[in-house]
């Protein structure tokens, strides 16, 4: 089924472009929090993430959905989205325990480790699910 902007997980992108649009107003508010304590940078790296994470997923599933997988090229560009989600969890996790660590050392409340695995899962069952089926 094709995802759709404006709709469940993509809720807050309402058009392709709205993924840089965001992006823009985090790197923005990034330079303005220069001055701030750092907390505020280490959360932008993680809002950043975020869109990134989402950026991917919606084009991994728009890919599925609509394109034609037996051609090698596609499976070139879906193996591309896939890389890169893999790169963006890997920022995720890391921006959150940044973040986190920031705040003070280990052990961290509960949430906080739910956080990196639930991220580490998602990319995990995302890359394994394409992979195994559209990867030949």
């Amino acid at each position: 089924q094709r995802p759709y902007l404006g709709e469940g997980l993509f809720r807050y992108y309402a058009t392709p472009d709205a993924f840089a649009e965001k992006r823009a107003q985090l790197t923005q508010a990034s330079q303005q929090a220069i001055d701030l304590p750092k907390i505020y940078t280490l959360e932008t790296a993680i809002l950043a993430s975020y869109i990134d994470l989402a950026e991917n997923i919606w084009h991994i599933a728009d890919q599925v959905a609509t394109k034609k997988l037996a051609d090698l090229e596609e499976q070139q560009v879906l193996k591309e989205y896939v890389t890169a989600l893999k790169a963006s969890g890997a920022r995720n996790a890391e921006a959150i325990g940044a973040w986190r660590l920031h705040l003070g050392p280990e052990p961290w409340h509960q949430r906080v480790y739910d956080a990196i695995r639930g991220t580490q899962r998602t990319v995990h069952e995302i890359a394994r699910f394409v992979e195994e089926r559209y990867a030949y």
